[in-house]
């Protein structure tokens, strides 16, 4: 399954980063002529001065500094601090996201002709790219939470400007503050070497992308107040690879203190072997090395003399979060068997169909599972069991076994490591709520998102509960035409519940429908066209795979 997801990211990377021009204009959320520029405010390092939503409810300021641009010998380095400015910096506009590879514009209108209404088309890619983007209600105020996010994209693709997650609505509606924050991807925040772990001060490798998100932490922490937020009311939370970044974020001891409570969609790294965004540092050593023997590179300091452009061509670099002594002293499943994690609550879950919105992995998986090797497909996540699992989820034709393989990894690859987070946690009488998203709709009106063809809440007839399909919900920012009333009833009882839960550690409130958590029976919330709690379906599942690693 791996390499099949591995394979899916490759493909599923041309298909995001069509969005991901390189022009050097700014990118404002809001139009310049239409709205007026906050006054400055005082962070760590200089001045600032933002810009107000069109209602002047919400106040902006983007692309701001949190470390160091990671750029010549920073490359492959912990981030450093950032350095001061003189005068009133400009944070009217989104940061560059980090650097990318980005597929040629005719593939790109191809793939998502939807991509050039997405504001992260118009985003410079850039390794110049530590920067956070902070949204909070206007006017002064003290002690307010906050929600930092950290986006998705299997840790090679996306950034901090993404339409699905601007902190907008819960500004408005919540009085939460939002942070939004980029972070080194790919082999440029993943690569690991011995010679940068012997120059590094901390020993360290391969968690460059990770130490870059503990840094943002730390400024949150340090200047959130600036903004009105209460340093120590934060929650973390991210969807796919940024819920797996929430979930090392938890484990490592670095994070300790920077936060108090977690919310992670679709990715879980609390498994013997997670399903995607980790790697051993065997493995991380050795696809770094296969990096260094294609640019026929004998030393770091060879490679570091590349220009970014020519090193994001390189596709066959699947990076991972790895064990590095540093951030993470042991992976991250072995942390919470030991209870060594710092989280005080937990709000997660995923979605009825995360496989069949990776819409790639899709298109892939058709032509990779048949009914003839539909049991070698089934050995890699469920061993010596196969042969049970095929019984119970038979794939005697080629649409079957494809169908049957969509939804068994959606049960391995996303419920199960969510079942184990939910476990270790209630077994500590730490609180956890866990979602199950069923939303379907019937329209398949194109968004205007610029991710319309990957995720599954646009462009799919009678689906919304693929990957990613909770976030317009969750976040309030539901764009184009694709929703209904009965849609924007479901956002704000979600948007509800994110926020009382980043409020309190409890999503539960009057008028809403009660979640309970996992400890009370071990229920899911199921949230779609119904809302009520229920036994997780793929129990039998996580039965059997529980087996395969008890052998």
């Amino acid at each position: 399954m791996k390499s099949l997801f591995a394979l899916t990211a490759a493909v599923l990377l041309l298909l995001l980063c069509a969005s991901c021009a390189t022009s050097s204009n700014h990118v404002r959320p809001y139009s310049e002529s239409a709205n007026e520029y906050t006054d400055a405010i005082a962070v760590e390092g200089g001045l600032l001065r933002g810009m107000y939503s069109a209602d002047k409810a919400v106040e902006f300021y983007g692309a701001i500094p949190y470390a160091a641009p990671p750029v010549g010998n920073l490359r492959w380095r912990e981030p450093q601090d950032a350095s001061a400015w003189n005068g009133i910096r400009d944070a009217s506009h989104f940061p560059p996201v980090a650097m990318q590879y980005r597929a040629p514009a005719a593939i790109a209108r191809i793939l998502d002709p939807h991509a050039k209404e997405n504001p992260a088309y118009a985003t410079t890619r850039s390794e110049d790219c530590l920067y956070l983007n902070v949204w909070k209600p206007s006017g002064a105020h003290e002690k307010l939470p906050v929600i930092v996010y950290f986006h998705g994209g299997a840790l090679i693709i996306g950034g901090s400007m993404e339409p699905l997650y601007h902190g907008e609505h819960m500004a408005r509606e919540h009085n939460i503050i939002m942070v939004t924050v980029g972070y080194r991807l790919g082999v440029f925040g993943y690569f690991a070497h011995e010679s940068l772990a012997a120059e590094s001060e901390h020993g360290t490798t391969g968690n460059y992308g990770l130490l870059d998100q503990i840094k943002a932490l730390e400024w949150v922490h340090d200047n959130i107040a600036c903004f009105g937020g209460d340093a120590q009311n934060v929650t973390i939370a991210g969807q796919s690879a940024g819920a797996s970044s929430v979930n090392a974020l938890c484990a490592s001891p670095l994070a300790q203190g920077l936060f108090v409570r977690a919310i992670a969609a679709s990715s879980s790294l609390v498994a013997v072997r997670p399903f995607h965004t980790f790697s051993t540092m065997e493995t991380a050593l050795a696809d770094s090395k296969a990096v260094m023997k294609h640019f026929r590179a004998k030393t770091v300091a060879e490679l570091r003399a590349l220009p970014a452009e020519k090193l994001v061509r390189y596709l066959r670099f699947f990076p991972g979060i790895t064990v590095d002594g540093y951030a993470l002293p042991q992976s991250v499943y072995e942390l919470y068997r030991n209870g060594s994690t710092h989280e005080t609550a937990l709000l997660h879950g995923y979605n009825a169909d995360e496989a069949g919105g990776l819409t790639l992995f899709l298109l892939l998986s058709r032509g990779k599972v048949t009914k003839k090797n539909y049991s070698k497909m089934l050995a890699e996540p469920f061993g010596t069991n196969w042969r049970i699992v095929a019984k119970e989820h038979p794939g005697t034709t080629n649409r079957m076994a494809q169908e049957n393989y969509m939804q068994l990894v959606t049960s391995a690859g996303f419920g199960y490591p969510h079942r184990n987070w939910s476990r270790s946690l209630t077994e500590r009488g730490i609180p956890v709520y866990e979602y199950y998203f069923t939303k379907t709709r019937t329209s398949h009106k194109k968004s205007s998102n610029g991710y319309s063809y990957v995720f599954g809440f646009t462009g799919t007839k009678n689906k919304g509960n693929q990957h990613g399909g909770e976030l317009p919900y969750a976040y309030g920012n539901m764009m184009g035409a694709n929703f209904d009333a009965n849609d924007f009833v479901l956002r704000t009882v979600m948007m509800s519940y994110w926020a009382n839960f980043a409020r309190t550690g409890n999503p539960n409130a009057s008028g809403l429908p009660h979640w309970e958590s996992y400890a009370e029976n071990g229920k899911l919330l199921e949230i779609g066209n119904t809302i009520s709690m229920k036994d997780d379906v793929h129990a039998e599942t996580y039965t059997l795979i529980d087996t395969m690693y008890a052998q």
